[in-house]
């Protein structure tokens, strides 16, 4: 392979020049020999930070994750653990297991989950698994003012957390 009109780079340059021995002499341009290096380890060490820089760059955004910081307006609420946003997407909150319609509890749920997000402006942060087998999308739901409404509904009623295998599960 050639880079910017620099001679072809091989294994054999590589050795003459030093690198697979000693990458100090490559930063002051000198061959292990001592003469002064061929235009191709310029380019390695190039390409060398470059990559190393981009490792950064990757590390922190999987470290810090890549949340989506799109706002999303709750167009109604289903039970009390989903609700459907105003484009149609229906999310179920992720670790929250509320009593299901005609169980005693139900309404109480809803009611709860209705008056915290109704028609307001909530942020969604996903995690490992997108989607339950219904279709409906999984997230954390968070309002505007930063509350999370996950750990809201557990914290101020008598529903339980909900554990499973594929999602990290917030502290809730």
């Amino acid at each position: 392979m050639a880079f910017d009109g620099c001679k072809t780079i091989g294994l054999k340059h590589f050795a003459r020049c030093g690198i697979l021995r000693k990458e100090k002499s490559l930063a002051e341009g000198l061959q292990s020999d001592g003469t002064a290096c061929e235009g191709g380890c310029f380019m390695y060490l190039v390409i060398k930070r470059f990559c190393a820089i981009f490792m950064v760059v990757f590390l922190i955004m999987a470290i810090f994750g890549c949340v989506e910081e799109k706002e999303f307006v709750v167009s109604r609420v289903i039970d009390g653990d989903t609700i459907e946003l105003a484009d149609g997407i229906t999310i179920r909150y992720i670790g929250v297991n509320t009593p299901e319609v005609g169980q005693p509890g139900a309404e109480e749920a809803t009611e709860a989950n209705r008056a915290l997000v109704e028609g307001k402006k909530v942020r969604l942060e996903y995690d490992v698994q997108k989607q339950d087998k219904y279709g409906r999308t999984l997230a954390y739901v968070y309002l505007e003012d930063g509350t999370f409404v996950n750990a809201e509904l557990v914290k101020n009623g008598k529903w339980k957390t909900e554990h499973g295998k594929r999602n990290n599960w917030k502290e809730i």
